[in-house]
């Protein structure tokens, strides 16, 4: 994303005004536009704060990220910290709690916050399972076909591949399809696989791709030495490519430049290639619906599912966007098969947690009264703090209805009534046993 960020500015803007600052590479790091990771910009405001204090805006695209179990902290350490005089303008389509993320950025700087929402896509979306005998298909009718095969003779369940639905893909003409697919393994091998059933380009768009290709291990001729590129180099032939995070930043960027010149029919890509990453397509799939999130497999999250499938429908060219997901009979058989009918966003929450290099940050460059009022600033604070007004509210309405209707009339209805977690049940227990007197010899 921060590539391709600094190459559009550079082209709007010109070069001298654009910098990059990655982890990879530093470009012109004194421009008026600097691209930035979230991480360097966290270090840059703890290690130079005064460097940071021209800054004017700070964009921070795909915003949610502070729900992210790992980086989330890191957004809010950006937010709390920002210089003064800077504004925070926040990008997102996916945060359903939009006004409790503002509010807490409006409480912590006491500035006011202004929230500009749109509830329809400019493309709109079509979302389909896909069964390769019924083709496009709703939750219902995969179900429906479910408790078909289980009822007939036939040889139980089959399976659907990926295959399956690029020979649909090619024949309806929806592509390109950018295919997600949840290990880097897989989705490597799932390119090299279609590639030796479909050859997708015409022949003056191999000769185009092998020009492109050619040009590119001259300028970079440590190239030929990767096992990687070499497997990429013999399906990118074919219209077929594959984008990971495991790849070498130069593939990453070779690849991305070939899909976005049209040059690639059929992408698989791992969740990386959702975030931030502007390449629209007609059509998105996905080969599975469960990912390993380091500690277990599990359904993706409804604001996972959404990010990702946001890549369907390119303004201007398509009228909608279409999102297919491969019906999986085992995960019906199992009661575990998403339905993607009824998936909504969830709330964004703060990840907020102490890492040594937070705690290590904070007591280095920061005296004990600015670390207390760092943690009362944190957003997880914040939603703390509105949890327990809302609790407050409640106890409050329970309070009143219960000396409007007397101790007996609620009791008669409650039922947790004959319970010692019952408040009043509790408390007429003690005034009994209050009243009893005990000899003791």
């Amino acid at each position: 994303m921060s590539n391709q960020k600094y190459n559009e500015f550079r082209r709007e803007y010109g070069e001298e005004s654009v910098g990059l600052i990655t982890g990879d590479r530093v470009i012109n790091e004194n421009a008026n536009i600097l691209v930035v990771t979230t991480e360097v910009l966290r270090n840059i405001i703890h290690e130079d704060h005064e460097r940071v204090e021209d800054i004017k805006y700070i964009i921070l695209d795909e915003i949610h990220y502070i729900n992210n179990e790992s980086r989330g902290t890191v957004w809010e350490e950006v937010i709390i910290f920002k210089p003064k005089n800077a504004r925070i303008i926040g990008l997102s389509a996916t945060i359903p709690n939009i006004q409790e993320l503002s509010g807490w950025i409006s409480f912590i700087h006491q500035e006011k916050v202004r929230r500009i929402y749109y509830s329809e896509r400019i493309v709109p979306q079509k979302h389909y399972y896909f069964d390769k005998k019924l083709k496009k298909a709703s939750y219902k009718d995969i179900v429906k076909s479910y408790l078909v095969i289980q009822n007939s003779s036939n040889d139980g369940l089959y399976k659907n591949s990926h295959i399956d639905f690029i020979r649909y893909a090619v024949g309806a003409d929806i592509l390109p399809v950018l295919c997600f697919v949840f290990s880097r393994k897989q989705c490597e091998e799932k390119a090299v696989e279609l590639s030796g059933k479909f050859d997708l380009l015409d022949k003056h768009e191999k000769q185009v791709v092998e020009r492109l290709i050619k040009n590119y291990e001259q300028e970079f001729e440590e190239l030929k030495k990767s096992y990687s590129w070499n497997k990429l180099k013999s399906v990118l032939v074919n219209g077929i490519g594959f984008h990971h995070a495991g790849l070498l930043p130069i593939i990453k960027q070779f690849m991305e430049e070939l899909f976005e010149n049209k040059l690639c029919r059929v992408l698989y890509v791992t969740e990386t290639f959702a975030v931030g990453i502007n390449h629209p397509v007609k059509t998105v799939f996905f080969d599975n619906l469960r990912k390993y999130d380091g500690k277990t497999f599990r359904n993706l999250y409804g604001s996972e599912y959404l990010q990702m499938a946001g890549r369907a429908g390119r303004r201007g060219i398509d009228t909608f966007g279409l999102v297919f997901v491969l019906a999986d009979y085992k995960a019906v058989e199992h009661a575990d098969l998403l339905n993607i009918e009824k998936i909504e966003v969830e709330p964004v929450k703060s990840q907020f947690n102490l890492s040594y290099n937070v705690v290590l940050n904070l007591v280095r460059k920061y005296s004990d009264e600015e670390i207390r009022t760092f943690f009362s600033k944190s957003f997880a604070n914040y939603q703390h703090k509105l949890k327990i007004e809302e609790n407050a509210k409640k106890l409050k309405a329970l309070e009143k209805k219960i000396k409007e209707l007397g101790d007996e009339a609620y009791i008669k209805d409650c039922f947790v009534k004959d319970v010692d977690r019952c408040p009043i049940f509790y408390n007429q227990n003690k005034k009994k046993a209050g009243n009893v007197s005990v000899n003791v010899i």
